[in-house]
């Protein structure tokens, strides 16, 4: 029975949709202990499934995803039927297999599901649900769509990891705040083939983090707000869980969000970039840098120069606790039970509880080439205060 038949039951064609909602919801709670999770879908996250498991609590969500496809593929059809155009082939979703716990859509030139597609938060594809007697997997919907093929979804390995970079502190003057003005933002990504609007979840933080260190700057993904510790020069940025008197000589400041996300520089890089980006001289750089500041609530604080290891777990959306994922570190520097850890800035080098996401989403040779055309410019002198 396809949504044309379906809606003939009801007084409207929006009452038909209501409790096509209602009924494959049903169906669904009815038979919640027949329905599996493909096991290749550990690693994954979204908003139906995490891991292998079902988000029961956002199930109701995502049917009316499938309800708002299903809605639209009646729609597309009917127009081709009522147009000139004959042979283009109009599949329709059975709604008598789907309350069965069957769902294929059928490849369609004219039409591709689309509000129910799963976007994954850890490797950041699409993907389309399907199911066979209440067994979920799921495919790529690229491949689907530009090839026909359903490549079904794999493990994915990396879940749990963190990312690790290393980055020179030249004077060791450290600036924590939130974001950098647009006009620097889109000098930085002119130098990119690559856009952040094309990725999503993990990738998207990746790409975003890559393209800032190759201007010396650090970024994690991040809460609204969050403070800075210290233990010498281990530097741990988060967000606050213990708020103990006896924590006191950690704590260095807080900084103020509006974004997702917290960035780390050293003075005398950011001058160098504001200076090349904008063109601007000595005292046009320091007055934009102290603008920086003053409007973000930034947190200045001073470590001996030189080369730091930098660990952060790229998305700040994932259900997951991250004090254990940097091993031992946080509780040899006394900052267990403290911060639940966007990022890590030390000397030391971690073992982190998981092997390190080693995928890079930036081509070497541009991140070099920004690099290198930041180095041939003459570079403001270190500036030793904050």
């Amino acid at each position: 029975m396809n949504l044309s038949e379906y809606s003939k039951k009801f007084n409207s064609y929006d009452e038909a949709l209501e409790q096509l909602h209602s009924e494959i919801y049903n169906a669904f709670m009815q038979n919640i202990e027949k329905i599996f999770v493909t096991k290749n879908a550990e690693g994954h996250q979204t908003m139906l499934f995490n891991g292998n498991a079902l988000k029961i609590d956002d199930l109701s969500f995502y049917i009316q995803k499938i309800v708002n496809d299903i809605d639209y593929q009646h729609v597309v059809n009917q127009s081709i039927l009522e147009s000139s155009v004959s042979n283009i082939k109009t599949p329709y979703l059975d709604i008598d297999q789907l309350l069965l716990g069957n769902l294929q859509w059928e490849y369609n030139i004219s039409f591709k599901p689309d509000s129910s597609l799963l976007t994954c938060l850890n490797d950041g594809e699409k993907y389309i649900l399907e199911m066979k007697n209440w067994n979920m997997d799921f495919y790529n919907f690229i491949d689907f769509v530009r090839k026909k093929e359903k490549v079904y979804i794999k493990p994915f390995e990396y879940d749990k990891s963190l990312v690790h970079s290393t980055i020179d502190f030249p004077s060791g003057n450290l600036i924590v705040f939130n974001s950098l003005p647009r006009e620097i933002t889109d000098y930085i990504e002119s130098n990119f083939t690559q856009s952040r609007y094309l990725l999503h979840g993990r990738e998207w933080d990746k790409f975003i983090g890559e393209i800032l260190l190759s201007v010396n700057i650090l970024r994690a993904p991040s809460s609204l707000g969050c403070s800075v510790f210290r233990d010498t020069d281990n530097i741990v940025i988060g967000n606050m869980e213990n708020t103990s008197s006896a924590y006191s000589n950690l704590y260095i400041g807080d900084t103020e969000h509006d974004v997702l996300q917290t960035l780390v520089a050293d003075k005398t890089s950011l001058k160098n970039l504001i200076s090349v980006a904008l063109n601007k001289n000595e005292k046009q750089t320091q007055d934009y840098i102290d603008d920086i500041i003053f409007t973000q609530i930034a947190t200045g604080f001073k470590v001996a120069p030189g080369t730091y290891n930098a660990y952060y777990y790229p998305n700040v959306e994932a259900d997951i606790k991250r004090e254990p994922l940097y091993g031992d570190f946080l509780e040899r520097h006394k900052f267990s039970n403290l911060v639940n850890p966007d990022m890590v800035i030390t000397q030391e080098t971690i073992q982190p509880l998981f092997k390190l996401d080693t995928i890079t989403i930036v081509p070497e040779e541009e991140k070099s080439y920004l690099k290198d055309k930041l180095n041939v410019k003459k570079v403001i002198k270190n500036d030793l205060s904050i």
